[in-house]
């Protein structure tokens, strides 16, 4: 847990969780924890977990409108994004950069540093394109060449199944 608190810049990780419930929390902690330390906020998702954590942000008396209006959140549907990356298989370069550098341009300056919260891989990965969704984090090592952010990709899988081991992992 205090990965997800402390969340250093430069760090790139992966949580996997047997359930939404528990992705949800872990993903809570990472994004409220970077509030309380004055960082800019990411959060690229399907639009149902951006409205979970919007309902937990409100709980804890953060405002997300607030915080989109500052411009210290900056939110994006993952869905849309997804469509727009994945060509012929895989995630191009030049699209993903498009995409996100503008973005993170505008966060950059606000707080004293960015932290991302990410689930395009996770969707890739539950479509059964985990090729994509390996270069796609492949693709986020790359942008972090560019930009200094912490990262934190949360993916969903029953670890209790036989067939979650497979494969590429």
């Amino acid at each position: 847990m205090s990965l997800l608190v402390e969340a250093p810049a430069g760090r790139h990780f992966a949580q996997f969780h047997r359930d939404a419930e528990s992705l949800t929390e872990a993903a809570f902690v990472f994004l409220e924890s970077g509030l309380r330390h004055d960082h800019s906020i990411l959060i690229v998702a399907p639009s149902q977990r951006v409205e979970q954590m919007f309902d937990r942000l409100s709980s804890r008396k953060f405002h997300p409108k607030s915080l989109i209006d500052s411009g210290q959140l900056a939110v994006m549907d993952s869905t849309p994004i997804i469509e727009q990356l994945v060509s012929n298989g895989g995630a191009e370069w030049a699209r993903f950069r498009g995409m996100l550098a503008p973005v993170l341009s505008r966060l950059a300056p606000r707080g004293r540093g960015t932290r991302i919260y990410g689930e395009i891989a996770n969707a890739l990965w539950e479509w059964g394109e985990t090729d994509a969704a390996i270069r796609l984090e492949d693709l986020w090592n790359g942008l972090a060449g560019a930009y200094s952010f912490s990262l934190f990709c949360g993916y969903t899988m029953d670890t209790h199944c036989e067939r979650a081991y497979a494969a590429p992992l």
